[in-house]
């Protein structure tokens, strides 16, 4: 019985071989499949924005600066930012060193901006001279004193606010190295701002 089954003409082997189109068909099917897959997920996950992909990659070069010893880039602040920085701290119990390193940011920028020169001038003046409303208000308040004591603290603060905020400012300058020659030139500056444009208003002078 078994032997009959492999007489010749009995068994044969399948001679009906692929061809080279059905196996191109097959590949490109799959190929088509798996764009497919990949579309669908892709559009199932959430699409990164060109604001988040541009954020990863100063994140990664911020990191890679950081593993090499170098400090992350950061905007240059114009030199109004700075003293309003540095005037900020008048009041407050703040260590010198954090004062002096302001005051020499300032000194350096001074020097190398000439361009912005009149500005941080006009802008100390506009928004850091003397507070006329409260000056008002402490007069007041020391012309109603009566106790010694409190007349004394009074005077002591409309000392303080008759004193303008950008005096503080060049004082700490007047500590730097060729501190004193810095305001020279400051003084130069204004008398030469001044003297271009006498058309000023006098809160501006």
């Amino acid at each position: 019985m078994e032997k009959s089954l492999f007489r010749a003409g009995s068994f044969q082997a399948p001679t009906n071989k692929p061809s080279a189109a059905a196996l191109l068909s097959v590949a490109d099917d799959h190929d088509v499949s798996f764009a497919e897959s990949f579309s669908t997920i892709s559009r199932r996950l959430a699409p990164k924005k060109l604001d988040d992909i541009t954020e990863s990659e100063e994140a990664v070069k911020e990191d890679q600066s950081n593993k090499n010893g170098e400090p992350p880039e950061k905007k240059s602040e114009s030199l109004p930012e700075i003293a309003d920085k540095m005037i900020q701290l008048r009041d407050k119990p703040t260590s010198s060193m954090t004062v002096e390193k302001l005051a020499k940011k300032f000194f350096n920028g001074y020097n190398s901006d000439s361009a912005s020169r009149n500005e941080v001038l006009l802008h100390l003046a506009l928004n850091h001279n003397v507070d006329t409303d409260s000056v008002k208000v402490k007069a007041s308040e020391l012309a109603r004193a009566e106790e010694p004591e409190a007349w004394a603290r009074l005077q002591s603060q409309l000392k303080h606010l008759l004193n303008p905020p950008y005096n503080w400012l060049f004082s700490q300058m007047a500590h730097l190295e060729d501190g004193v020659k810095f305001l020279s030139d400051v003084r130069a500056d204004m008398l030469a701002m001044l003297s271009a444009n006498k058309s000023l208003d006098s809160d501006k002078r």
